[in-house]
């Protein structure tokens, strides 16, 4: 059995791999999809779990804009983790920071996710 940091490197590696064959599902004039948004709750608890705390904020915050603007889900698929990883960013950076990354991925379009997604 692989180490505790090989496992998280390879949790990241599917959530990528998921939000790509997401892509190519999301291929609507809509500017998020149902489908999408959830990938990029997952990619943000594992890189959280990587301490790539930037990333996680910001594509929480985006994340959160395609829930809001369908109105899917509240719940994420992993509650714990996800909740865990909300505590861990409220922890490293201050409310005002914590915002300005999560406003950030609010701002970002359905391509700008996916590109900021591929390249976190």
């Amino acid at each position: 059995m692989g180490t505790t940091f090989e496992n998280k490197r390879k949790r990241v590696e599917m959530n990528r791999y998921h939000l790509l064959q997401k892509m190519y599902r999301c291929q609507s004039d809509l500017p998020w999809s149902l489908d999408f948004f959830p990938g990029n709750r997952g990619l943000a608890v594992s890189l959280c779990a990587k301490n790539d705390y930037i990333a996680a904020a910001t594509l929480l915050g985006a994340a959160e804009k395609g829930r809001a603007v369908f109105g899917g889900d509240t719940q994420a698929n992993f509650p714990i983790e996800h909740e865990e990883a909300l505590d861990e960013l409220r922890r490293v950076f201050t409310e005002q920071k914590f915002h300005e990354y999560w406003s950030k991925g609010l701002e970002l379009t359905r391509s700008e996710s996916l590109a900021y997604a591929m390249n976190a």
